[in-house]
């Protein structure tokens, strides 16, 4: 998850450009539509579409691999699995 600003610290506890805006920036001036809102960059990348608010998973093309309605959904559809494989919890609430 990117930090919501851009929070003066130390390193090597923070990154140059893990805020939100940095990152998206960053992502634009290498291709990614202006029309996302980057959030989250790991294995796959993660924005709001800006269009009508919806949670997006996005590939290295920066096509939409996922559409989900809320947080919520777009956490049980990405990362719970991931951690669940990763540290073998069952993957139920």
């Amino acid at each position: 998850m990117l930090r919501p600003t851009r929070i003066p610290s130390s390193y090597p506890g923070f990154l140059q450009g893990d805020d939100i805006e940095s990152a998206t920036q960053f992502r634009i001036q290498n291709g990614m539509p202006a029309s996302y809102l980057l959030f989250h960059s790991g294995t796959f990348l993660s924005a709001i579409r800006l269009a009508d608010q919806k949670f997006v998973s996005l590939d290295d093309g920066f096509h939409e691999t996922g559409v989900f309605s809320t947080f919520e959904e777009w956490y049980a559809g990405t990362l719970r699995p991931i951690f669940v494989e990763v540290y073998d919890r069952p993957n139920q609430d």
